[in-house]
């Protein structure tokens, strides 16, 4: 079995360096259930679980996040509420995957005792970063999907200290996608109404480092959050052609994700006049 997870782990790069988005999303959904096929055999295997982790907080934060933005953005509210139906039990499975990588504790602390779950931020260590994320950027993504479901509002609170967290102990996991998270989490709502659209861009700012400005994706986000919040509107466009402008292939190892960025830009140019 150590062989076939270090095969596994090897072949992500895959995955992660693919050009053509549609193939990329039609792949995930059977390699997922491959992970978890072995993973029903193998529950012991610590790294096998990290892997499954990481590929349905990717799916359900990622390409279903994705369809479910665009279903909304096209006015279709049908496809919408299918495809949040769907990610929900997506999101729920990253969560609770997230927990496997945890002492039994966290999920308690989670679900029942938020001051617990605090304590348990506090004095977590690097030994903790995956499961922390994994969980924060669950929870957080429920909560960006569902905005007026108000027990999904109040665990984005949770999911901030999470997510900060991860930030002070490896601001590099995963290429810097706990910064970006809390850059969107802080600028999704002005001031006026409790969000901190400032420290949300430096955030963004701190992403952008760790990545050396090859990720498109933190570009775009810091777009559509940080200057539709702040009614930037040239921001807004110059930051989304400049993407557009940039090939994909300027970060290889993650290729995937450009090409992803890429496709959220054209899409929120599309729907510029909804925001300004």
């Amino acid at each position: 079995m150590k062989t076939t997870v270090s095969l596994i782990e090897r072949s992500k790069a895959a995955m992660q360096q693919e050009s053509d988005y549609e193939l990329a999303r039609a792949a995930v959904p059977s390699g997922i259930k491959t992970l978890e096929g072995f993973y029903v055999g193998f529950p012991e295997n610590v790294r096998l679980r990290a892997l499954l982790a990481e590929a349905v907080c990717q799916y359900g934060a990622g390409f279903l996040q994705d369809d479910w933005e665009a279903a909304v953005l096209d006015g279709d509210g049908e496809q919408a509420n299918r495809v949040r139906a769907s990610a929900r039990r997506i999101l729920a499975r990253c969560i609770n995957y997230g927990l496997l990588l945890l002492d039994p504790m966290w999920a308690e602390a989670l679900w029942d005792d938020p001051p617990s779950l605090a304590r348990l931020v506090a004095g977590a260590g690097r030994d903790e970063v995956a499961g922390m994320f994994w969980v924060g950027l669950g929870l957080a993504s429920l909560a960006g999907m569902d905005p007026e479901n108000p027990v999904l509002a109040a665990r984005l609170t949770l999911a901030e200290g999470l997510l900060l967290r991860v930030a002070e102990l490896d601001s590099g996991f995963s290429d810097g996608l706990a910064d970006m998270s809390l850059g969107i989490l802080y600028s999704a709502r002005s001031a006026a109404v409790g969000g901190n659209p400032a420290q949300g861009k430096r955030h963004f700012a701190r992403a952008r480092r760790i990545t050396g400005g090859k990720s498109l994706m933190v570009e775009v986000m810091y777009a559509r959050y940080y200057a539709v919040t702040t009614r930037d509107r040239a921001l807004f466009r110059d930051a989304l052609m400049r993407v557009l402008r940039t090939p994909p292939s300027i970060w290889p190892e993650n290729r995937l994700s450009n090409e992803m960025a890429q496709r959220k830009a054209r899409r929120y140019l599309a729907h510029e006049r909804r925001w300004f």
